[in-house]
């Protein structure tokens, strides 16, 4: 997979996106690549997981719940 040549297989990745279905499907295909992988249905729980865990590559939902993607990503 591309990604490992700039992560490595053994990066943990953040998924955030409220439609659970997606969000699992593209969790678990991750994961038989590799990845170390986690995930939040909106930007709360992101911000939570981030304040406990090094993640190294977010995969995110513009259109979250409770905030624009975007915004998300600018957050200190």
């Amino acid at each position: 997979m591309l990604l490992n040549l700039f992560i490595g297989s053994t990066s943990t990745l953040l998924i955030i996106d409220e439609e659970a279905r997606l969000r699992q499907l593209l969790a678990r295909i991750l994961q038989l690549e590799g990845y170390n992988v986690l995930e939040a249905e909106n930007a709360r729980l992101d911000l939570k997981l981030l304040e406990r865990e090094a993640v190294h590559v977010v995969i995110s939902d513009v259109k979250l719940p409770d905030r624009n993607g975007i915004e998300q990503r600018a957050w200190p």
